[in-house]
């Protein structure tokens, strides 16, 4: 028991004779002690036996401070602080040639702390700002703390930024997977390699972890990650590359998950899954009804945290299977998940949002070219918005975007959407391109409008993935996520990322831009492709 005469909330000074007693047997207890005196001897043992005996004008005082680097990120660390009576902290990170931050921490008083520190540059120097307060308002600082940042991995990409208007920035940190292109092989995507990177404010690296997968990203309200690792499983995380949750698609009762996994506000998780069958009536050259082959088609999931399925929409039992655009049909993408050869790729969902009603699902198929909305309790068709969809255009139905992804509904209802362009007819002799597009949406009548677009200072090609995001600004975050100069060819080793912040304008201008490819002088060259990109307000979980 610590010296009664140290605690301040027992007012021991008046009663000085009382460490004698309670230092005796019970039985020294004699029954003449006022219920005041008994008060003050419970009083003193709640002070002492839980809270410590810090004194009004004592300062705390800081028995350890230490900082050990994460082995699984250079750029983050765990600092443990212990002080002599029950503290709370703050600490402030000062780092070289850039400006402090604050890390987000909780007012609960203890004598123990375990701190993650997140959002650290590479190869910088930092020094920490300790400030410990106990109970009584007291403080004490501590500055002993002092570290280095190890250089990024090796096998980093290059990770170029600029800042074209930085006071038209959107605050927050961008967070992305990136896929590594293996040339050697083929080529074809390296699925031993994966990268999520987040940048700040300014283009610099301050998170990354090395995960296989490359599909999406995304962080939940708890500051954990939301990924997925190939078809067989999602994963939660903590920002320190910590596995939290594992759910496989063997729990949820459905062949695999692909391309997009939505934590829903009601707790369930919206995803995208597949279904191979046997289709018979396809045309030979001739135009003869008369080949068969096996089909791969998406299924709409959406399941609860503990794995069971609460609804599913199957696009075989919505569209019509024999319906097929050359030659993306024949793309044997899901051989490897279902062992087979030469299975053909029907539809190719590579988005399923939540249509703003509440009661659909939109899912964009990018080998029907057609954003599909289908009623969440039946499973039945709504609409089809694209060429031969259900919606027409003003002005002629030549407007529509082509093999699109990551299609987000605006609060308005309208819908912004990252148009590919695969396949977008154009006059001869002209390049493909892809755009950004935002288009109003008349559900009553049908009718399609687009009201804003953005293909850049110069045009620009991405044969597969992309994301455009509307930010808290206004502005939009556009991820052109495989940049290639041979439009022929979806995936190739001289594929790489750019993400660019544009504004919401006619002439859309570009803000902040960052561009993912090999290191400068690398003696293996890559390709890179970059899956989406986000914008999230902190590293930190919600404390």
């Amino acid at each position: 028991m610590a010296p009664v005469t140290h605690c301040t909330h027992c007012k021991y000074s008046d009663h000085p004779e009382l460490p004698k007693r309670l230092l005796g047997s019970m039985s020294n207890i004699r029954i003449s002690y006022s219920f005041h005196s008994i008060s003050l001897i419970a009083l003193t043992l709640v002070c002492t036996t839980f809270f410590g005996c810090d004194d009004d004008s004592s300062e705390p005082v800081v028995t350890a401070a230490t900082i050990e680097a994460n082995p699984d990120n250079a750029l983050s660390a765990t600092i443990e602080v212990r002080t002599d009576v029950p503290t709370k902290l703050e600490v402030e990170v000062v780092g070289e040639g850039h400006s402090s931050w604050q890390i987000p921490l909780s007012a609960q008083l203890a004598t123990s702390h375990s701190i993650p520190v997140l959002g650290l540059r590479s190869e910088t120097k930092y020094n920490f700002v300790i400030t410990a307060t106990d109970r009584g308002g007291n403080t004490v600082e501590d500055e002993s703390l002092t570290v280095t940042s190890a250089a990024l991995p090796a096998d980093f990409p290059a990770i170029t930024a600029s800042l074209a208007m930085p006071l038209q920035v959107a605050a927050g940190f961008t967070i992305f997977s990136v896929i590594r292109i293996d040339p050697k092989a083929g080529p074809l995507l390296n699925s031993d390699w994966g990268m999520m990177i987040a940048v700040d404010a300014e283009g610099h690296v301050v998170w990354y972890q090395n995960k296989p997968g490359g599909g999406d990203l995304s962080q939940l309200d708890n500051g954990n990650f939301l990924y997925m690792n190939g078809h067989s499983q999602i994963i939660e995380m903590d920002a320190m590359g910590n596995t939290v949750n594992t759910i496989t698609a063997a729990d949820v009762g459905i062949d695999g998950f692909h391309h997009e996994i939505i934590a829903l506000p009601s707790g369930n998780f919206l995803t995208l899954s597949t279904d191979l069958r046997t289709i018979s009536g396809y045309k030979d050259e001739a135009g003869d009804p008369v080949l068969s082959y096996q089909v791969v088609g998406d299924v709409i999931v959406e399941f609860s945290a503990s794995g069971e399925i609460v609804h599913q929409v199957n696009m075989f039992d919505v569209l019509d299977p024999l319906r097929i655009i050359e030659p993306d049909f024949h793309f044997n993408f899901y051989d490897g998940l279902y062992g087979v050869t030469g299975s053909k790729d029907w539809t190719h969902g590579n988005a399923v949002v939540m249509h703003p009603d509440g009661d659909a699902y939109v899912i964009s198929l990018r080998h029907q070219d057609w954003l599909v909305k289908v009623d969440r309790e039946t499973g039945q068709l709504v609409w089809r918005l694209g060429v031969d969809g259900d919606f027409a255009m003003p002005g002629g139905n030549t407007d529509f975007a082509y093999h699109h992804h990551a299609p987000e509904f605006q609060q308005d209802g309208s819908l912004l959407l990252y148009d590919n362009g695969n396949g977008r007819p154009v006059e001869a002799g002209q390049e493909p391109y892809s755009r950004v597009v935002h288009y109003e949406l008349d559900e009553e009548n049908m009718v399609l409008t687009r009201v804003w677009q953005y293909r850049g200072s110069e045009d620009f090609f991405t044969p597969t993935v992309g994301d455009a995001d509307r930010l808290a600004n206004g502005n939009v975050l556009v991820t052109q996520g495989s940049l290639t100069d041979d439009p022929t060819q979806v995936i190739s080793a001289g594929t790489h990322g750019r993400i660019v912040e544009v504004t919401d304008d006619a002439s859309p201008a570009t803000v902040f831009e960052v561009e993912i490819n090999d290191p400068p002088g690398a003696t293996q060259d890559y390709g890179y492709m970059v899956y989406r990109a986000e914008r999230i307000e902190s590293l930190y979980p919600n404390l």
